[in-house]
């Protein structure tokens, strides 16, 4: 099988907000980019499915909040676990955040050229921005209207590299030795890149789950490239679940702002429950909100809708994806998701990593959102640090020479444990494996979570390991399919082995 070289002063993997963000940021300075992606820049992970918008301190807008108000509500979010050092850096420059994507044609919702600021659960004040859909799409997305328009920013500039379709299968960072080994899905070969600095950007995990809000490519992919690399990540056992994933529409969210237009969570017989379960009402956090939804769902036997009938429609119709083409004036059916990964990769204010050179941003890391994170908060802290990160690895990459040191080809081949000799490869047990792993990721490490239940996933993920070296893969597809579910396993594992020790109910999940 062909390897081909490249080299780059600084390779970003992962095309989402974090990403773009990070190359923009770098391609001021003199240095060449490689920007990759598991599927097409710009249209990858879950940024490009957003329904969302961003949660910032806009100077004049709102009497009274200023950015250490907004910490103050992050911290009690995640539980005061969260890295406070983080959470400082992304609200202090939560304005800039915003008026930079402004900058680069981001349309925010504006009135009377100020940003029109809503009420989202757990902000104690108005701060919550939504985006505008200026692309008529029919099954309107915000995240892609966010990426377009960063896109239309990169293609301008001459170093930045951009390569689709790249699935990155192992990192090496030691000092300044850094290469990655990607497979190349359309040309159907492997791509070896040495680099002067790498920044991770891969988003999240949620994809392990078969009730999920994330695309599939969301895999937890840069947690296992840490895993292997030496890079430290910490808090896995911690997965947001949506409160208000649509049961009917796949994939699909509604932002919780609608609470403050007028909606209300309903139960099979019409009526309202969510003071049953906190006095926060529907000013409460996701993980509260998804408990009570849960809880709900589990005492009447019955469906959960959101009620619009009190609703202001018209605004609802101006500020949420597809409420129109959905018809849902009266009301929906919903249920908890899993949504955004808060645990990852560990880095400080300046997105470094422990490996000289070696950086991360967006939902691959951790240390923000603590043990649960707030609405808008995502798409900030992926902006954010993806800006950050983009600074301090071009800064880093500058004026270095590559260091394309000798590396044996055939351990790479070995490693991927591809062989173009013949073999009777059994894809059966890629199957079994694949659905066996749904089954224990939903079972196990869901909302709610036992220790004896935990105990016996960890023993089924380990036999589907075990499992999986026994399929030799021939040809290259098999391999990418190896791959994915390779990743999935080692990734679940991580956070069932982080569940099991925790001992009480924190955040996110419930420990019966």
């Amino acid at each position: 099988m062909e390897i081909e070289i490249v080299k780059s002063h600084l390779l970003i993997i992962g095309g989402g907000l974090a990403g773009l963000s990070a190359a923009i940021e770098a391609s001021k300075f003199d240095i060449d980019i490689t920007l990759l992606s598991r599927s097409k820049v710009g249209y990858s992970g879950n940024t490009s499915i957003s329904k969302g918008g961003f949660a910032a301190v806009i100077q004049g807008n709102e009497e009274g909040d200023m950015p250490y108000i907004h910490m103050i509500d992050t911290m009690k979010a995640g539980y005061k676990i969260n890295d406070e050092g983080l959470v400082k850096t992304m609200v202090e420059r939560g304005e800039r955040t915003i008026k930079t994507l402004d900058n680069f044609g981001v349309p925010f919702y504006k009135s009377d050229d100020k940003y029109v600021l809503l009420e989202a659960p757990g902000h104690s004040k108005k701060r919550y921005i939504s985006i505008l859909d200026k692309h008529n799409s029919r099954f309107r997305l915000n995240g892609l209207t966010i990426t377009k328009n960063l896109m239309n920013i990169i293609n301008q500039k001459s170093n930045i590299h951009i390569c689709d379709n790249m699935f990155v299968v192992s990192l090496y960072c030691e000092g300044n030795r850094k290469y990655c080994i990607s497979l190349d899905i359309v040309k159907k070969n492997i791509k070896l890149i040495y680099s002067n600095a790498i920044i991770i950007a891969t988003g999240g995990c949620c994809s392990l789950y078969n009730n999920s809000t994330n695309t599939l490519d969301a895999d937890g992919s840069g947690v296992y490239l840490a895993k292997h690399a030496g890079i430290t990540f910490n808090n896995m056992e911690f997965i947001q679940f949506h409160p208000l994933a649509l049961v009917d529409y796949p994939r699909y969210i509604l932002p919780t702002t609608i609470f403050s237009l007028g909606a209300t969570l309903i139960n099979e017989e019409g009526k309202e429950f969510i003071s049953k379960y906190t006095n926060r009402n529907y000013n409460a956090e996701r993980d509260v909100m998804s408990m009570s939804i849960y809880k709900e769902m589990r005492n009447s036997s019955g469906n959960i809708y959101v009620d619009f009938s009190k609703a202001n429609i018209p605004i609802l119709s101006s500020l949420i994806p597809n409420f129109n083409v959905l018809k849902i004036h009266k009301k929906i059916k919903v249920k908890p998701s899993a949504h955004f990964m808060m645990g990852g990769i560990k880095i400080n204010k300046h997105a470094e990593t422990n490996k000289e050179g070696v950086y991360a941003a967006g939902e691959v890391t951790s240390g923000v959102h603590g043990a649960n994170r707030l609405a808008g908060n995502a798409l900030l802290e992926a902006a954010t640090f993806g800006e950050i990160a983009g600074l301090n690895a071009g800064e880093y990459a500058k004026g270095k020479t590559i260091d394309t040191f000798v590396i044996d080809m055939d351990n790479i081949k070995n490693f991927i444990l591809f062989s173009e000799n013949n073999r009777v490869k059994n894809n059966k047990i890629l199957d079994e494996v694949n659905i066996e792993l749904k089954k224990t990721v939903d079972t196990s490490i869901s909302i709610i979570r036992n220790h004896r239940v935990l105990l016996n996933a960890k023993e089924k993920v380990k036999a589907m390991l075990e499992m999986l070296k026994e399929y030799k893969p021939v040809e290259f597809d098999d391999l990418v399919r190896y791959f994915k579910i390779k990743i999935k396993l080692e990734v679940a594992m991580e956070i069932i082995e982080n569940s099991l020790k925790r001992k009480k109910t924190l955040g996110s999940f419930i420990i019966e």
